[in-house]
């Protein structure tokens, strides 16, 4: 009886021992989620900054590699609470753009999908929308997101959340024309952009995260 009575005990400790490392697994995985932001942060943006958030690079950088369009909304619903409990007092400017199966209605899935991550979130987000696919064609065919990025650091003087270095920024010029669909509060505000129009310039504060 003694002998099973400690085998049983045995096995219940290893189960404890076994909860236990999984409960400091997952603490420490959600330290390791901000961690990327709030402790690697190169810049210093003081807490009641405006920041642009290239959201692309950020979505790929969560996701280690290639998003696939169902873990899309997942990524950027991820990523905004992220950037909202690093910075809860900040004025933050999401910027992203459509996948190729991606189209803009303003009763589709989509859409909607966005406008409640605007009214679960305080971000400002920009979806730099174009209908045509350019796989294949320069990066600069692409690269709206990425111009959008530089167009809002300037007009509000804001830092910049990326990995990005943005060294292409000579042919942004080229950038096929596109829609800003700015979504806040679940309104939206659509403007038409012709980069061939704008001289886009370097941007003055980029905060690196890694």
């Amino acid at each position: 009886m003694s002998i099973t009575i400690h085998f049983y005990t045995t096995i219940i400790m290893y189960e404890l021992l076994i909860i236990i490392v999984l409960i400091l697994i997952a603490i420490l995985i959600n330290e390791f989620a901000c961690y990327f932001i709030s402790n690697i942060v190169r810049g210093g943006a003081s807490a009641n900054s405006v920041i642009v958030v290239d959201g692309m690079n950020m979505i790929h950088h969560i996701e280690s590699g290639v998003v696939k369009p169902d873990r899309f909304f997942p990524l950027i619903d991820e990523a905004s609470l992220r950037l909202t409990s690093t910075f809860p007092d900040a004025e933050i400017h999401f910027v992203f753009k459509n996948l190729n199966v991606h189209t803009f209605n303003s009763t589709d899935t989509f859409n909607e999908s966005i406008k409640d991550l605007s009214v679960r979130y305080p971000i400002y987000y920009h979806l730099a929308y174009d209908n045509c696919d350019h796989s294949g064609r320069p990066h600069y065919f692409s690269a709206r997101d990425d111009l959008l990025v530089v167009m809002l650091s300037h007009k509000h003087n804001a830092y910049v959340l990326s990995r990005d270095e943005f060294r292409d920024i000579d042919t942004f010029k080229k950038v096929p024309f596109f829609s800003e669909i700015i979504y806040y509060r679940g309104n939206i505000t659509i403007n038409e952009i012709n980069p061939s129009e704008l001289t886009p310039l370097p941007i003055k504060n980029l905060i690196k995260f890694e």
